[in-house]
């Protein structure tokens, strides 16, 4: 999975992409907690577009179970920059926006701070992501200090909400 901070959508192939891009990918298998969610899935980027429908899931995340998150089911895929890198979908960890909000759509870390997930298991509702020349990897619920150069490092932390984005 590509982790996107400024995105808040989630997206995987679905079982029945036909796509090129598709060929080699992890896709949806549907679920026992599977459920109908009416909705187009229809996201445009700078480099390209996907096209889908869109479903409700429990999905697990860092471990993290959460319940009814929507997710969408490529079906067409025209993203070129994709044929460059390893995937099976997008992760979307951004917030929420008036076209979410519009289609009754709440974003993943929105819907793990609204359930509690992490708040329950005392951890915090913050995630770091840590980006290094050959790896990366992101932490949900706290910050991973194996990343930190020197012992006594402090991690920086940004505030960050919707007003100063």
């Amino acid at each position: 999975m590509l982790y996107d901070t400024g995105s808040n959508e989630i997206w995987v192939p679905a079982h029945n992409c036909t796509d090129e891009m598709c060929y080699s990918r992890n896709k949806y298998k549907y679920s026992n907690t599977f459920k109908k969610f009416n909705e187009k899935f229809d996201i445009e980027y700078i480099s390209g577009g996907v096209v889908g429908k869109s479903i409700k899931d429990d999905i697990y995340f860092d471990g993290h179970k959460i319940k009814n998150q929507v997710i969408g089911l490529a079906e067409q895929l025209e993203v070129p920059v994709l044929r460059q890198l390893t995937w099976d979908g997008i992760v979307g960890l951004g917030f929420m926006d008036d076209e979410l909000l519009s289609k009754n759509i709440t974003p993943l870390f929105e819907n793990i701070v609204n359930s509690s997930v992490l708040k329950n298991k005392g951890k915090r509702n913050e995630f770091s992501v840590y980006i290094g020349r050959n790896q990366g990897t992101i932490s949900v619920g706290n910050h991973n200090q194996n990343f930190f150069k020197y012992k006594d490092d402090n991690f920086l932390f940004a505030k960050i909400s919707r007003d100063n984005m």
